[in-house]
């Protein structure tokens, strides 16, 4: 499994099992959509508003989300093949990593980024996302 953002098309949009886990997508999006891990548009519109920290969001979600899912579960039901999708690049704070953590923490499955289009590399680390 991999994460990756709209904007890394020519990265994501060589996979098969493409999957949107945010509550909107792009015009050209056209591949599936799993709304179980999405976060409300109110979580969303609070953190970009200033409103709430990242820490807040973080708990937040993993208390009206995550918690009310089987990590098993939901790791079968998207595949194991599957590239989650969101808006944010990797260098901000996205829910996409929240999901990753969570399968790392939980039923220790590694979720990779997808190689950023400008630099090639794997930019996310979730040491230093704490």
């Amino acid at each position: 499994m991999f994460t990756s953002y709209f904007g890394n098309k020519k990265q994501w949009s060589k996979h098969s099992n493409i999957v949107a886990i945010s509550v909107s997508t792009p015009h050209y999006y056209n591949g599936k959509t799993f709304p179980k891990l999405y976060p409300t548009m109110k979580l969303v519109q609070s953190l970009k508003l200033g409103h709430i920290t990242e820490e807040k969001y973080k708990s937040i979600y993993y208390n009206t989300v995550l918690k009310h899912l089987n990590p098993e579960e939901t790791y079968m039901e998207l595949g194991e093949d599957a590239v989650l999708l969101c808006w944010d690049t990797p260098n901000k704070f996205c829910h996409r990593f929240l999901v990753a953590e969570w399968f790392k923490n939980t039923i220790n499955k590694d979720i990779v980024e997808l190689p950023n289009i400008h630099t090639g590399q794997y930019v996310f680390d979730f040491e230093e996302s704490r």
